[in-house]
């Protein structure tokens, strides 16, 4: 500060106690014609010095930018080398093999080979000597995915690899997680993948309601099913699996498809039960095509016409037929003797879904029982004549039922379902869904009896009053158990609870008490999810939070009510 003041000018004084002469005016206006020229005179040196600093900063600039341009490629350099080194690039080529083809089977989306073939031209060379990474086809896109992508998709799998192909198509894109674009978190400077982005890239297409629009998207669909299998039935010898599914496209090219497929394994068409359906398919309706299918063990047909005697339905070890519905036209309608007649050809069934709207009244076949000795898994929906197979089956390693239909008047679905399982040797049914005739007055639950290893049970159309207290009786063996000891899990639906009010919520929560307390006798498992929808059960909040703290789930779907008053629970399960 002292540098600074030693050469500037001393401050003048100018007396203010009495009033200037002439003189002393004329000697100030010099000093202020003095002081403007120094002012001027300092601008021009400030201006000099602003200039000079100016040129210094940018000389400066400059070399500080040729040291970060050094540095930059210096870096470059270390990375370069840190990579040219790195113990990656010693793995064998059988190793990275491997490692594409782990993260394959772990996508399910059919993104694995595109990112792998985009990441650097060492890797887009080995993707794309590896057939088998190709040879999972999952295209899941609208009519406005060019279906070359699939050619691509074929000829990149080689000539020998077997395909699974897996097809999801929708009239416009599903805005999901799943039909998020693969490139999110990724760098769009790289050409390849901008490119490969390109192609999975997929445009939803808005189309106006009117019979214009109607008749572009049919034909749109039209087209692209025909350019689309005519790429995949080129390469049919070397099909394992096949799984097409459009709910709101109608693709009629499937109608071209048939045999031979010497490898198939697995088949599965989904459509939506309407008119997105293949109408006339010969490979189905035909009395033949068993020879053409000889590997063909996984069948699934969801609203597709089809003939109950057709010859691919033979040696099969999973089948789901779910029939288009009555309103809608079938030409081969369902009967009991063909229903049993498709079941006498698979013999070695394990999975087993039907669900058919009616079934029309034949004479059956001449057999007391039907064996279905690897069955585990059975579920019937539906037909009231289901009843019928029922009375018939044999089902010694059954684990799994899911049951829904009616039953004729006639007839008592409980004592059917116990007969089917006696009639098995008691199998250890484990997880059990059935929907009960809506008949109050003939509520019969004697099968509980022949469920002691049963762990999951869903009910509908059922008093919850009937239930519960089918559940607290002791078990007919006499080995003091309850009836379903090992339950953990128990879902209601639709099941009436309110003609008694006052007694379901007392019977509820004693019977949760008695499959959840610690010392609890006569069950070997705690209950520990309860779930009740459009019950008409009402419960106060205290109730409800007790129940929560019992189990570890529990949900109701009945908004909580205060027509119960709030009681102690220790009363409650007094």
């Amino acid at each position: 500060m002292t540098r600074i003041t030693e050469g500037l000018p001393k401050r003048r004084i100018y007396p203010t106690d009495c009033l200037p002469s002439a003189q002393q005016i004329a000697a100030a206006k010099e000093d202020l014609r003095e002081d403007k020229a120094a002012l001027h005179r300092l601008k021009k040196l400030e201006e000099a010095a602003l200039a000079e600093l100016d040129e210094k900063k940018k000389r400066i600039n400059e070399r500080i930018k040729t040291y970060h341009a050094e540095r930059d490629v210096i870096r470059a350099n270390q990375t370069a080398a840190l990579s040219y080194v790195a113990p990656i690039r010693r793995l064998p080529l059988e190793i990275y093999r491997e490692i594409f083809l782990v993260a394959n089977s772990l996508d399910h989306h059919g993104r694995t080979p595109w990112h792998v073939s985009a990441v650097c031209r060492l890797w887009r060379k080995m993707a794309l000597s590896i057939p088998n990474l190709w040879s999972h086809i999952r295209f899941h896109g609208s009519l406005a995915t060019s279906p070359d992508l699939i050619r691509i998709w074929v000829e990149r799998s080689g000539s020998t690899v077997l395909l699974d192909i897996d097809i999801e198509l929708s009239r416009r894109r599903r805005l999901t997680q799943s039909s998020l674009s693969p490139w999110k978190h990724s760098s769009q400077q790289a050409t390849p993948r901008r490119i490969v982005h390109s192609l999975l890239r997929m445009r939803e297409i808005r189309h106006p309601s009117s019979p214009t629009s109607d008749d572009a998207l049919h034909r749109d669909a039209t087209q692209w099913g025909h350019v689309a299998l005519f790429y995949l039935t080129a390469q049919k010898h070397r099909w394992r699996s096949f799984s097409f599914e459009s709910l709101d496209v109608t693709v009629e090219a499937l109608q071209t498809l048939h045999g031979p497929f010497p490898k198939l394994r697995e088949f599965t068409v989904r459509c939506n039960d309407n008119t997105c359906r293949p109408q006339n398919w010969p490979w189905f309706i035909g009395q033949s095509g068993g020879t053409h299918t000889p590997a063909l063990r996984n069948l699934t047909l969801d609203h597709v016409n089809f003939s109950w005697s057709s010859g691919v339905f033979t040696g099969l070890t999973h089948l789901r037929l779910h029939s288009p519905a009555p309103l809608i036209y079938h030409p081969h309608p369902a009967s009991m003797d063909a229903v049993f007649g498709l079941l006498l050809n698979n013999p070695k069934l394990q999975v087993l879904d039907l669900s058919v709207q009616a079934l029309q009244s034949s004479v059956l076949p001449h057999v007391e029982t039907l064996s279905l000795p690897e069955l585990h898994t059975l579920s019937l929906e539906g037909a009231p004549h289901f009843i019928t197979l029922l009375q018939h089956l044999c089902l010694e390693r059954l684990q799994t039922v899911n049951i829904r239909f009616d039953v004729p008047q006639n007839l008592d679905f409980g004592e059917a379902f116990r007969d089917l399982l006696a009639r098995s040797n008691f199998p250890p049914v484990t997880s059990l869904s059935v929907q009960h005739p809506y008949r109050m007055q003939e509520t019969n639950l004697v099968y509980l009896e022949c469920l002691a290893d049963l762990q999951e049970l869903s009910v509908s159309r059922l008093s919850v009053q009937d239930l519960v207290t089918a559940l607290e009786l002791p078990s007919p063996n006499g080995d003091g158990m309850m009836l379903c000891p090992s339950l953990i899990k128990l879902t209601m639906q639709n099941c009436p609870g309110r003609r008694d009010l006052e007694s379901v919520m007392p019977k509820l929560v004693r019977f949760v008490e008695k499959r959840t307390e610690l010392a609890a006798s006569g069950i070997k498992k705690h209950l520990r999810t309860l779930k009740i929808f459009n019950c008409g059960v009402s419960i106060t909040g205290p109730q409800e939070a007790w129940l929560k703290s019992r189990l570890k789930e529990f949900v109701l779907d009945e908004y909580p009510s205060s027509i119960l008053p709030d009681h102690n629970y220790q009363d409650w399960v007094m």
